[in-house]
This record gives structure tokens, sequence and C-alpha cells, in this order.
């Protein structure tokens, strides 16, 4: 089965939820979290993440009030998984 070939789901259809996916892994992978996919490393890129999260928020932003439920149950859950390892992953960094 190819690519092409596969049923839409939220995720390989644009679509906001897919935005926020793609948002929520970069910085998940400029945190150290998840390995990059093109060295399969992982390393702690502070200001990669910052970059990725400010425009997360822009997004949030300028999307406020105009998200259907599932997505801003979406919002929810992405951006407090970011700040919850952001604060792991600085308290890591501070013991080192």
């Amino acid at each position: 089965m190819t690519q092409e070939d596969e049923a839409p789901t939220p995720l390989n259809q644009p679509s906001f939820l897919a935005i926020l996916h793609m948002m929520g892994l970069n910085i998940m992978i400029a945190l150290g979290r998840i390995p990059n996919p093109a060295t399969g490393e992982t390393q702690v890129e502070e200001n990669r993440a910052r970059w990725h999260k400010t425009l997360l928020d822009i997004l949030v932003e300028k999307t406020a009030g105009n998200l259907t439920d599932e997505e801003a149950a979406a919002v929810a859950n992405i951006t407090d998984d970011i700040e919850r390892v952001w604060a792991e992953t600085l308290a890591e960094a501070s013991q080192d």
C-alpha cells in the first residue's frame, strides 16, 4: 500500500491538526526528545525550539476563537506537552 492509497486521517491530510502535529514534532526534535530524522541523533537546540514555539504561539493567537472543539483540545494538549517537556529539559540541563 502506498502513501497515496492510505485512508485519509487528520495527520496525513493538510489540516490545522496536521500543522499542529508538525510544529509539535519540530519542537520536540529541537528539545532533544525525538531523534532528528536527518541525523538519527538527539540534540537540545534551545534557540531552534524557541523559534518553533514562537511560530506555534503566533498560530494559536491568530486562530483563537476560530477553532473546532477537536482543534482547541489539540492545541491545549500540544501546548501542555511542550511546556512540560521544556521544563523537564531545562531542569535536566541545569543538573549537568
